[in-house]
């Protein structure tokens, strides 16, 4: 079932989203195709089943930034071909059928100043450790047995530790943060884990400043050249 989302909560989410868009309006100049990257609402997309960490409920975010692999005439036909072979026929850890052909890089949780802070980081812990799961999953399909030279669970490792960590933002009113999560690779005795850890939180910006906006707006265009850079292909 989608989480309830008030009017007074959805116009705020239709605010920030407006934000975000004016800060990155050159979203698609310079890397990228036109309208290869972008933003969306995700507050109804809940968790494929097989990517749910065990022992966790499903959890949702508020935004997310999307690739849109049909924009990208280098990968698009690559990208259906996979889409076929994954849970959900998704590209992607959401089952929002909207979302099915796209890469979604950076999580965004939003909440009113007077809400419990902790309740956006377990949603967005979770629903990183999800999109954690969803890597392995699809380097392991797309294991390249006789040319890596490595065995499925070391080239899996070897391709996590090179993305190395992924980003996501914690709003609280005007308050911006920064959060990551990365992957446990081995655990205490040196044996493959499939645990992550989030790391909390380092300030942004705010928005009821010049400053704080500026800050924000060079912050989300790092977390731009990131998702075309490192994120994608």
């Amino acid at each position: 079932m989608p989480r309830h989302v008030s009017k007074r909560t959805r116009m705020s989410l239709f605010g920030t989203w407006k934000y975000i868009s004016a800060c990155s309006k050159k979203f698609s100049e310079d890397l990228a195709p036109i309208g290869l990257l972008d933003f969306r609402i995700c507050t109804t997309a809940g968790i494929i089943r097989e990517y749910l960490p065990s022992t966790t409920s499903d959890r949702k975010i508020d935004f997310c930034f999307c690739i849109d692999t049909a924009k990208d005439a280098t990968y698009a036909s690559k990208a259906i071909a996979l889409r076929q072979s994954l849970p959900g026929s998704s590209l992607n850890h959401s089952n929002k059928v909207a979302l099915q052909s796209r890469l979604l890089p950076v999580s965004i949780e939003t909440k009113r100043a007077s809400i419990d802070f902790e309740c956006a980081i377990l949603q967005i812990s979770v629903w990183q450790a999800a999109h954690w799961k969803m890597l392995r999953y699809v380097l392991a399909q797309t294991w390249p047995t006789s040319q890596s030279g490595l065995s499925q669970q070391d080239y899996v490792n070897k391709a996590l530790a090179e993305l190395g960590a992924l980003p996501g933002i914690l709003i609280q009113g005007h308050q911006w943060y920064y959060v990551a999560s990365s992957p446990d690779l081995k655990n205490d005795e040196g044996n493959n884990t499939a645990r992550t850890s989030l790391w909390l939180q380092k300030p942004i910006g705010s928005t009821d400043n010049a400053l704080g906006i500026h800050q924000i707006a060079a912050f989300l265009e790092f977390l731009r050249r990131w998702s075309l850079e490192t994120y994608w292909p």
